[in-house]
Order: structure tokens, then C-alpha cells, then sequence
């Protein structure tokens, strides 16, 4: 008799489940994606946004499913996806409570996605209807333009004022040692101290949703003569090496092999609380940071 019960109990589970899959297939089908779509994907429990890029054939291997590119991430990063970690970017999820006449363009703000808030300037507004409705596209002061990004002014705030950026002194030129491409980093350190990354062990930390804690992903050691070696841990164990250069003309650091190449990562050198801190924003997201203190 107990094993008639514990099937029946099975049984229910089963038919429970079955109702729950179907369900969840029923929705995910509800709302229908397309080729090049703006959309927003949780996998982790945060809400990135991503464009798809491709869908899967019928009765091909992704039947079903949509690969998506993330914003402001490698290729390497596109992933095959089914729907049901979607959702549709509405202008009413666009706008998140925040009026887009709160904004113009030309108005500077500052802007937090990391933690910190960073001062950047709007340098364009999304258009009724088009792709960044509801988003405004922001230059961060003291970073390349590769930096630019599309955002929703949740991650805002006004600047009293507001008044137009200050165009920053011109940076010295790098010195060369005979050639072109390799700047001696020692003799520009010598000269201008406060305008090069200094070498020494950089932590990596990748920063998601505003309030989430940081993720640390290891450290990269800057050495001399422009070589770097990178780690998963703090320090010690490293899995690759590299070569780099620094632009002091543009305040760039500048991946010439090795395992930050591959990861199509920027450099943009900032220097914070009066040389103390050298801080190189690899992406829109992670940072490399070595401090004296």
C-alpha cells in the first residue's frame, strides 16, 4: 500500500511538472524576438542589455534559441540563448521613473555604474521610437571616446550647475628610445612622474549592477621595459604575459600582446587622490587599480 501511495505522490510531481514546463514554453513563446533586436537578458539576476544577433534555424542545432552580442562586451562573450532569459526594453522600463526632460544634451552629470560616481557630459539623447529611447550617451571626462556609452539616467545625478567641461592641460609626449612604437617608460617616469602608469601589481575588478558588490578576477603586474603578466589571484600564479606601451598624447595604455590583447581590453589611465591611486579602465565595467596605501 505504501509504494501505491509513493507512486501516486510521483505521479502528481510529474504531471506538476509537466504543466510548469509547458507553461514556461508557453510564455518564453508569448513575447517573439527579432534579428537585431535590443532586449535585456538576466542569467545571473541582474538585467544586461544585448542586441540579438542571430536566430537559431528551424530543426538546426539552436532551434529555438537566439544568440545574442551583450553591449559594451567582446565577441568572445556572445552566447546562444533560449528566450526565456529575455525580456522586451519598453519605454516604460527604458525611462525606470526618471523624466527624460531631466537631461539635455551638452549638460554635464556625473554617473555612477560601479559604485563611484565618475563626471561625464551628455553628448547625445536617444530619439522617440529608435534603438536608445530613453537613454542618454555619455563622454566620461578623462577617458577616450571608446568609452562612450548609452545609458539610463538611473544611473545619474545632477551636477550643480552643470557648467561645461574645462578642456584638460595637454599631456606630454611620450619619449622614445629610437623607436617608434616602444616609449621608454622609465625616462617618461623620471621626467613626469604623475603622467605614467606606474609599474607593480594592478587588481582587476568587474563591477555589475549598481549596489552589487564588485567581482575581483585577479591582478595584472605592469614590469619594466613595457612587459605585464596577468593572475586569477592576487598575487603569484600567473597564467599569461604580455607586451603594452603608453600613449601619454592620449593617456592611453596600449595592449600589444598577451592575454589583454586577446580580451580586446582598453587602457585609459586616470590618476586619482593626488597620485596614490593609478586607476586603467580596461572596459566600460572593469578596472585595473594599484594604490600606495
Amino acid at each position: 500500500m505504501k509504494s501505491q501511495a509513493w507512486l501516486k505522490h510521483l505521479t502528481r510531481v510529474a504531471i506538476i511538472l509537466s504543466i510548469f514546463i509547458a507553461s514556461a514554453r508557453l510564455d518564453a513563446a508569448a513575447a517573439s524576438y527579432q534579428l537585431n533586436e535590443t532586449i535585456e537578458v538576466s542569467t545571473t539576476g541582474a538585467w544586461d542589455r544585448a542586441t540579438i544577433i542571430e536566430v537559431g534555424a528551424a530543426g538546426g542545432e539552436h532551434e529555438g534559441e537566439y544568440k545574442v552580442h551583450f553591449i559594451g562586451y567582446a565577441a568572445s562573450y556572445d552566447r546562444w540563448l533560449l528566450p526565456v532569459y529575455f525580456r522586451k526594453v519598453t519605454p516604460k522600463v527604458a525611462s525606470a521613473g526618471v523624466s527624460k526632460a531631466a537631461y539635455q544634451r551638452d549638460e554635464r552629470i556625473e554617473v555612477s555604474t560601479t559604485g563611484a560616481w565618475d563626471k561625464a557630459t551628455i553628448i547625445d539623447v536617444g530619439t522617440a521610437g529608435g534603438e536608445h529611447e530613453g537613454e542618454f550617451k555619455v563622454h566620461f571626462e578623462g577617458y577616450a571616446a571608446s568609452y562612450d556609452r548609452w545609458l539610463l539616467p538611473v544611473y545619474f545625478r545632477k551636477v550643480a550647475g552643470g557648467e561645461p567641461t574645462t578642456p584638460a592641460a595637454p599631456r606630454p609626449a611620450a619619449m622614445s628610445t629610437g623607436s617608434s612604437s616602444t616609449p621608454d617608460l622609465q625616462r617618461v617616469a623620471a621626467t613626469h612622474p604623475a603622467s605614467v602608469p606606474r609599474l607593480g601589481n594592478y587588481h582587476l575588478m568587474s563591477y555589475g549592477a549598481v549596489g552589487n558588490p564588485p567581482l575581483f578576477l585577479g591582478h595584472i603586474e605592469l614590469l619594466a621595459g613595457g612587459k605585464y603578466r596577468i593572475s586569477h589571484k592576487r598575487s603569484g600564479d600567473y597564467y599569461g604575459e604580455g607586451t603594452y606601451v603608453f600613449d601619454a598624447a592620449t593617456n592611453m595604455v596600449k595592449w600589444l600582446s598577451g592575454p589583454c590583447k586577446d580580451n580586446a581590453w582598453s587602457g585609459s589611465l586616470t590618476i586619482e587622490r593626488a597620485g596614490k591611486t593609478h586607476k586603467i579602465r580596461l572596459r566600460s565595467t572593469t578596472t585595473a587599480t594599484n594604490s600606495v596605501d
